[in-house]
């Protein structure tokens, strides 16, 4: 489904006024109605592996958001399924004039796994730990409820299946 303009900009609206964050997650190619969310956000991330010809591609992708008036320090990258043999982060950043914002080792039985189950990667394992520093570095370190104080809270705690 392809959204106007107006209706795009009715749902960020809507969207930015209920959450803290919103993410969205745009098709490889950026058609007319992706310019609405590009143009509004606040960070954009050009996911790419760290082959050569995704980081053209992701090259290309980020010529073009800027060609089209996007402030090019709102760009970052997302770097995927990397490996010991790729470029490294500081190397790639040099290629595309880019930041990058955070780099995914390539955990291919750990992300089908998750994904046959329907569920998230574990928090423990290495992709989770990643993703876990990630959403740190975008939303930074999750709110700590203090604790009640009090016996009764203490029974409840040691009861409680969590």
């Amino acid at each position: 489904m392809v959204f106007s303009g107006a209706e795009t900009s009715a749902v960020l609206e809507f969207s930015r006024q209920n959450y803290h964050y919103v993410l969205v997650d745009l098709p490889d190619a950026i058609y007319s109605s992706c310019w609405e969310v590009l143009d509004q956000a606040d960070q954009i991330l050009v996911v790419s592996t760290p082959e050569i010809p995704s980081l053209y591609l992701a090259r290309r992708k980020s010529v073009q958001i800027v060609n089209h008036g996007i402030p090019k320090d709102r760009i970052r990258v997302l770097l995927n399924r990397c490996g010991p043999g790729d470029l490294n982060p500081a190397e790639i950043e040099e290629y595309l004039s880019l930041p990058v914002a955070a780099s995914f080792g390539n955990h291919y039985r750990a992300a089908t796994a998750a994904v046959a189950q329907g569920s998230l990667a574990p928090a423990g394992s290495r992709l989770g730990s990643q993703f876990t520093r990630f959403a740190e570095s975008l939303a930074g370190p999750p709110e700590r409820k203090e604790q009640p104080k009090g016996g009764l809270w203490r029974v409840r705690q040691m009861l409680s299946q969590t």
